[in-house]
């Protein structure tokens, strides 16, 4: 997955890296140095005592 953004007269190329863990996703935000920009979680979802997995 990967994503570009143009702002202004600045360029920004970043891409994500999406990792499987027990409670859901880790997704990290690099640029093209391989600095990390930004990183986020997305977690499974339980509901009435079942749990709702991403595919």
């Amino acid at each position: 997955m990967a994503s570009r953004l143009y702002a202004g007269t600045r360029r920004f190329f970043h891409y994500v890296i999406a990792k499987r863990n027990k409670e859901g996703y880790v997704l990290t935000v690099y640029d093209f140095k391989e600095k990390v920009k930004d990183e986020f979680q997305i977690n499974n979802e339980v509901r009435n005592g079942q749990c709702f997995k991403m595919a």
